[in-house]
């Protein structure tokens, strides 16, 4: 048996566990020997129906890839380059895609769970043609799994004292430039800078309890909101179907504003993420994903990101959203949801709730979120609100198109102060880990004195 073929039994063994996402037998879990590329091209000889790259199951196949970076043999750079492939070409792709899941013991969000078994089938009729095409190689697993077992084994305790299991170092780099055609509020110099960075360490203590630390070492340090430190928590998913996170940790209050940077679409967060969300705090929160639902609760100190509390007062925040169309994905994706904080320190209230709904579908995607929140810029009088609208077209797998509009009131009892921003823009991934993003903003403001702005800008993102 050549390394080639030892290698797809080698994979073929680490399937055995994948049971709980898919509704399949050991007899189709063995199916990941077609990595080995005899089998591939058996596989493509029988080309006979062609799948279109706007087709749901093609499109669920390039995202999770993509997303948990795998490597699926030569047939899957097709969905680099994305083109069609063959329902024949898809069913290979997907059952080295779970081998590699398997191989790698990730955890699918239970949506993406859904999406999986529904593809599983869909393809269900190339799978079971598969079949006979490995039993040859099925008969070595029994033999191999011991000595695959007692690899694994090993392999963990390489990282056991020290750092734990899964220890990983990841970040990423955000350089910007921004030339004013006519400078006003919010005001942005015209000039080249690096407005974020950030070093990610993530890890595991044990089987069921993580850590995550995030710092931002570009930042000036000027008070504690600017220190370097972001997320620094420990979790366990010991409940099924949810995580515990304990420590400093991002509040569940907006759709926007509890996101990464270098996860947002646009060079700049909305105003309403900007000006009302209240970014990290410490405490304790409780996350839910059963598919169709998912939601986050907890309590926190109320006094903000890397401060210690001063008073007996604490916060509570939460949020939830519904995805209805997540058995139907040839739907689109659809999520409704709400957020809600309280929060009570030594100087002020805050009173927020919020409301947002994204749909993806094919090239086209939209995001809208409203908030209002009483007790912004340190008053417990002052109450703001404002609202986004998103569009985006993806042209292809580099070129996305986007336009937002964006209005936001500080101070709702005065009535003539609202700021709008309109904003239309491009990103381009030249690479999975370099994107390329352009916007041109132009600032509205109505309240007297201030002067509008007109800018445009240009930013490269690396992630490593």
């Amino acid at each position: 048996m050549n390394s080639k073929i030892m290698n797809g039994v080698l994979m073929g063994t680490l399937m055995a566990g994948l049971a709980f996402t898919m509704p399949v037998d050991a007899q189709k879990i063995a199916l990941t020997e077609l990595k080995n590329p005899q089998s591939q091209r058996i596989a493509y000889a029988q080309q006979k129906e062609t799948m279109q790259t706007d087709h749901w199951a093609y499109k669920t196949l390039q995202d999770i890839r993509k997303k948990y970076d795998l490597e699926t043999g030569n047939t899957a750079k097709k969905l680099d380059q994305n083109a069609p492939i063959t329902r024949e070409e898809a069913a290979v792709i997907f059952v080295n895609l779970v081998g590699k899941l398997e191989e790698r013991n990730l955890e699918l969000q239970e949506t993406e769970k859904a999406r999986v078994q529904i593809i599983e089938q869909e393809l269900n009729t190339e799978i079971s043609q598969l079949v006979g095409r490995v039993q040859e190689l099925e008969s070595g697993i029994s033999v191999l799994k011991g000595k695959v077992t007692a690899l694994e084994n090993q392999n963990k305790k390489l990282w056991g004292h020290a750092y734990g299991e899964d220890f990983t170092v990841t970040g990423g780099v955000r350089a910007l430039y921004y030339g004013n055609f006519s400078a006003g509020n919010p005001s942005q110099p015209s000039n080249f800078s690096l407005p974020y960075s950030e070093i990610r360490l993530n890890g595991k203590i044990s089987e069921h309890v993580s850590y995550r630390a995030l710092a931002v070492p570009g930042r000036n340090f000027t008070s504690s909101a600017n220190g370097i430190l972001d997320d620094l928590y420990v979790s366990t998913d010991i409940i099924p179907h949810h995580e515990i996170q304990l420590g400093q940790i991002w509040l569940p209050w907006g759709m926007e504003a509890p996101m990464y940077n270098m996860d947002i679409d646009f060079i700049e967060y909305s105003q309403i993420s900007r000006n009302l969300g209240l970014g990290l705090d410490t405490g304790t929160q409780i996350i839910g994903d059963w598919g169709f639902i998912n939601y986050t609760a907890g309590i926190y100190n109320g006094v903000g990101q890397n401060a210690t509390d001063n008073n007996h007062g604490l916060g509570y925040a939460s949020q939830i959203n519904l995805m209805p169309l997540y058995k139907s994905p040839k739907f689109g994706e659809l999520v409704i949801g709400g957020s809600h904080i309280v929060s009570k320190n030594a100087t002020n209230n805050l009173d927020g709730i919020g409301g947002h709904i994204s749909y993806d579908i094919g090239k086209f995607g939209m995001n809208f979120e409203y908030m209002h929140l009483d007790g912004i810029n340190g008053l417990s009088t002052q109450k703001g609100d404002g609202l986004y609208a998103d569009l985006m077209y993806r042209y292809n797998d580099k070129l996305t198109l986007l336009t937002r509009f964006d209005q936001f009131d500080p101070r709702k009892t005065i009535g003539k102060d609202k700021r709008y921003e309109y904003v239309v823009g491009a990103n381009y991934m030249l690479k999975e880990n370099l994107k390329l993003m352009l916007n041109y903003t132009y600032a509205d403001r109505l309240l007297l004195g201030e002067k509008d702005s007109n800018r445009l800008g240009f930013m490269t993102q690396v992630m490593f």
